[in-house]
């Protein structure tokens, strides 16, 4: 396991994101998306444990979240002063960049949920 920075982030966001271009195709977020916002974030857990290839059967509205959470994340990563810029995180990095990003997401959803939803 290693500590690495938002350039490094940055980097392996890019990296999947090329493999999975179809992550950013379903369109910019309309009123009423956020309602999804818990499927979004099921879909992008089941990510980590499985090599999906499409959305299936995941609602519209959560996959412009999705498409949502990685363009923001990814800008929020470059802007100097985005506290997300400053931080750091733990990956493995035997494990291929598109995995690696997948870590990254996966810890910074988990660190965004409110403490009474952790528990």
């Amino acid at each position: 396991m290693q500590t690495v920075n938002s350039d490094h982030a940055f980097k392996a966001m890019l990296v999947f994101l090329k493999k999975k271009p179809w992550l950013i195709e379903p369109g910019e977020m309309i009123d009423g998306d956020e309602l999804s916002e818990p499927e979004a974030i099921m879909f992008i857990y089941h990510m980590v444990t499985q090599d999906v290839s499409s959305y299936y059967d995941t609602s519209l509205s959560a996959q412009r979240i999705v498409r949502h959470f990685f363009l923001d994340f990814m800008a929020k990563l470059m802007y100097l002063g985005d506290p997300l810029h400053k931080k750091l995180w733990t990956v493995d990095q035997s494990k291929p960049l598109d995995h690696q990003a997948l870590q990254i997401i996966v810890a910074e959803i988990a660190d965004r949920r409110p403490q009474s939803q952790s528990k």
